[in-house]
């Protein structure tokens, strides 16, 4: 009897930290949305166009890519930041930064970057199975979330860069407005606490809501400043490569 009195609390708190261990809080975010477009670019010449023509240029000679921007987001601050080897993060890090738009966010990570919890939308260090390219997609999160990372609906470059110091950079557009967010935010409600959806049917809205908003992305049922934000997007795309 005091066998069983004892094995039952044991079971029972191997069970609470095995769900607790497997829960989303230790897991890396994962997007909701579907790619909605995907390229992959051989080495080529930037070209400008009528509407880029006075849009700047970045090229990283050393790891192999480059991509035009709006002469509106400012000066472009390069960062490299090496951590190591007893900190949190292990490795190099590569930032942009641009002094008047500060919704993009531009990261890139080496190849033996580590850290103990994987995570964080804009550290990306590429795929050593993959060839070197470009790909490109709209992002939305999961909504109902706020106490762990704001609703964002953005675009997302990623060059992928095999064999470089820097293995993969990751450059975030913002798609919608803030206005525009906001208004989606009271459209699709999944939680008033700011707590993340966990049953199958809050799952389920919550994807809804992001293939909703998908929709209207594409379709340009959005505000004048967010179509404008995905036309700057969409150039930003067409401009990137690697060599």
């Amino acid at each position: 009897m005091k066998l069983i009195l004892i094995t039952i609390p044991v079971i029972l708190i191997f069970a609470a930290s095995y769900f607790f261990l497997q829960s989303d809080f230790f897991k890396p975010r994962e997007p909701v949305a579907v790619v909605v477009s995907t390229i992959t670019q051989t080495p080529t010449p930037i070209t400008t166009t009528d509407e880029t023509a006075n849009w700047k240029t970045y090229l990283n000679e050393k790891y192999g890519f480059g991509f035009r921007y709006p002469f509106s987001w400012g000066e472009l601050q390069e960062k490299t930041v090496i951590y190591g080897p007893n900190e949190y993060e292990r490795g190099k890090r590569l930032f942009l930064i641009f002094s008047k738009n500060s919704r993009v966010r531009a990261s890139g990570l080496s190849s033996d970057f580590t850290r103990p919890m994987e995570g964080g939308d804009d550290t990306f260090g590429g795929d050593p199975q993959k060839p070197k390219g470009i790909s490109s997609s709209i992002y939305v999160g999961l909504p109902g979330c706020e106490e762990r990372y704001a609703q964002s609906y953005n675009g997302w470059v990623e060059f992928n860069l095999p064999g470089k110091e820097i293995s993969g950079f990751r450059l975030i557009l913002p798609i919608l407005s803030q206005a525009e967010i906001e208004k989606f935010s009271r459209l699709y409600p999944i939680s008033g606490d700011g707590s993340c959806p966990v049953g199958s049917k809050e799952l389920e809205q919550a994807k809804q809501h992001a293939e909703d908003i998908l929709k209207k992305i594409e379709t340009g049922d959005i505000d004048k400043e967010s179509r404008e934000n995905l036309q700057i997007f969409r150039e930003v795309v067409k401009s990137a490569y690697v060599f």
